[in-house]
């Protein structure tokens, strides 16, 4: 307003193009401060990524624990065959009772451990 008061008299035309300008300038500014602040938060990236990887690893402590696999040689294919044999015996009536066992030993969220799938992975094939 202090502007538009201290100018002279100009044309609709001429006051409409200043206003723009103005306008403009301001959108301008508003731009810089945010690619600035953006600047700020990626210089800023690096060192919060390293200061929480440094939280996140325990001190002094082995990344594993020395833990021995409880499977002797020969678990896998016995479970291998333990499993084929369920799937080709099963009952006539083909009850519900059997497929409720059959899934929580085989399908379960731990069956990887009982069915030594996890094992043919890691070159271990007994």
């Amino acid at each position: 307003l202090l502007q538009q008061m201290s100018m002279p008299r100009q044309s609709p035309q001429a006051a409409a193009v200043a206003q723009f300008n103005i306008l403009q300038q301001q959108r301008m500014l508003q731009l810089q401060q945010q690619q600035q602040q953006q600047q700020q938060l990626l210089r800023a990236i690096p060192h919060q990524r390293s200061q929480l990887q440094q939280q996140s690893q325990p001190q002094n402590l082995p990344l594993r624990s020395p833990v021995k696999s409880v499977y002797e040689p020969g678990t896998c294919a016995r479970r291998l065959t333990q499993y084929m044999y369920q799937q080709q015996h099963r009952p006539e009536d083909n009850n519900i009772e059997f497929w409720r066992k059959f899934v929580a030993d085989y399908f379960a969220p731990n069956a990887k451990k009982k069915w030594c799938v996890s094992m043919y992975g890691s070159g271990r094939q007994t």
